[in-house]
């Protein structure tokens, strides 16, 4: 009897996912135009198991990246001039339309302060404004002219 509970616990472990999100607080800004940047974002995310394979216990690491376009890398810039796209290595680049809040740069920092919108069911009207899971500062570097976006 102890042994089959025990192969049981074994074989609900082993099914059961996990998901993490991690990151990096570095962001790298680059002039791409006069007047306008580009900075770039990055998180990991991890998941193990598979709801399809009870003993899946691979450990599965994907990259993404996040881009705001901004006018500027001083001061502090309101989200009606904050464009912000995310790149995936399975979904490749999605823009994301709607912000609120705003960027505040420090020297050789950068605070992020945004909201995304959500909606219910089918609407295309937010019903309520949540916090930007990585909200934060992060650690600005500034590099040379070029798109971030060709790194990959």
């Amino acid at each position: 009897m102890r042994q089959t509970f025990v192969v049981l616990i074994i074989v609900f472990l082993s099914s059961c996912s996990s998901y993490k999100e991690v990151p990096s607080f570095d962001a790298y800004a680059m002039e791409i135009a006069p007047g306008k940047y580009e900075i770039k974002t990055s998180y990991t995310s991890s998941y193990r198991g598979n709801l399809h394979a009870p003993f899946d216990l691979r450990k599965h690491v994907n990259s993404h990246d996040t881009y705001f376009s901004v006018p500027k890398i001083e001061g502090i810039v309101f989200f009606s001039e904050i464009d912000m796209f995310e790149k995936t290595e399975i979904l490749g680049i999605l823009y994301q339309s709607d912000l609120k809040g705003k960027i505040e740069f420090k020297g050789n920092k950068m605070v992020l302060m945004l909201k995304l919108p959500r909606y219910e069911g089918s609407s295309s009207i937010p019903t309520r404004w949540e916090p930007y899971r990585f909200n934060g500062e992060y650690s600005l570097q500034k590099l040379a002219n070029k798109s971030l976006k060709q790194d990959k």
